[in-house]
């Protein structure tokens, strides 16, 4: 589960942190240059909370009464840990942000070459590719308009060439912010304390993530001895890219 955030004002650190921590494997933002009437934005595997949070600091240090900032950190749901997958995508002088999951990207994406031939520019589909790759590369062939149709479980932020915002889907007010989730929020650490003895030799297959298709596969067990987590919803989704898991770097 990836999160999306959009601010006209500085944030916490601790917010970008949290958000971190629960969705790993890289993060981006952008912000709207209204001097030059452009986005600007950034992104990769080693974008942190912390750097989010100086981008952010010095953006609204100049930017008080217009500014709009958003970011994203991922979970790698679809596609590998890399660079080129973390958020957003360039789609024209547009940009998207995705949280969620299409699993029928790839078909939709199949029918419009069916329909109407090869198309510019998919070069990225000879290495790894994601959902959210795939429908950016679409909505730059025929508009981002067709993002409403799809499944409502999946949050779009649309970053428009003039400036605007498009949010689809629902987002949550938090923290002065709107966010696709705030599942950040819950503390891990409780539901994995008891886990220590039975878990902390526990190590997963030596492929890397990079040529591991079903890396989901290794992820800790899914039952949740927390009550509380049976109101969320969610299963933590905890990856190390060492061999073995270490319990206590996760309870940091």
């Amino acid at each position: 589960m990836c999160v999306i955030g959009y601010y006209k004002s500085l944030c916490s650190e601790k917010i970008l942190q949290e958000c971190e921590e629960a969705n790993p494997h890289g993060g981006g933002y952008a912000f709207w240059d209204s001097d030059n009437n452009v986005w600007r934005s950034g992104k990769g595997k080693h974008v942190s909370g912390k750097l989010v949070y100086a981008r952010m600091k010095a953006y609204f240090r100049t930017n008080k009464e217009k500014g709009k900032f958003l970011f994203h950190f991922r979970i790698a749901t679809h596609g590998n840990v890399n660079n080129n997958l973390c958020h957003p995508f360039p789609f024209g002088d547009a940009l998207l942000f995705h949280n969620g999951i299409v699993s029928n990207a790839n078909n939709m994406l199949a029918n419009m070459v069916i329909a109407q031939g090869p198309l510019e520019g998919m070069d990225f589909l000879e290495q790894s590719f994601s959902d959210s790759q795939v429908l950016a590369f679409i909505a730059k062939k025929i508009g981002h308009q067709f993002l409403y149709l799809l499944p409502s479980e999946n949050r779009f932020a649309i970053c428009l060439p003039d400036g605007e915002v498009k949010l689809i889907g629902d987002f949550e007010t938090y923290e002065e912010g709107l966010f696709s989730n705030t599942y950040f929020k819950y503390d891990y650490t409780e539901t994995y304390k008891n886990w220590d003895k039975k878990y902390k030799n526990y190590t997963r297959p030596t492929n890397s993530i990079d040529d591991t298709p079903n890396w989901k596969n290794y992820h800790l067990p899914t039952t949740i001895p927390n009550e509380d987590w049976k109101l969320t919803n969610r299963v933590p989704s905890i990856f190390e890219t060492k061999n073995t898991i270490n319990l206590d770097e996760i309870k940091k």
